[in-house]
């Protein structure tokens, strides 16, 4: 499974696109020491996402009640 690292400032992240893009790992380097921040996912495949470190719920984590949201979007420039 092809795999995506994301790295900034110390941190890391590995996401599995194929998996939903499920997190892999998620750690912050502290010089020669390392902190794991999830439980890394031993071996990806999209199979089994649940083992993943984490499932992102994007754009929203559960069910919208009849498909919309209750606020009014505003698409025009304000004035």
């Amino acid at each position: 499974m092809d795999l995506i690292t994301l790295r900034a400032d110390g941190a890391g992240l590995i996401l599995a696109p194929a998996a939903g893009g499920a997190v892999v790992r998620y750690w912050l380097d502290h010089g020669a020491a390392t902190s794991e921040l999830l439980r890394p996912w031993a071996a990806p495949r999209s199979d089994e996402p649940l083992e993943a470190a984490a499932i992102p719920l994007v754009p929203y984590s559960n069910r919208i009640r009849a498909g919309a949201s209750p606020f009014r979007v505003v698409t025009s420039a304000c004035r």
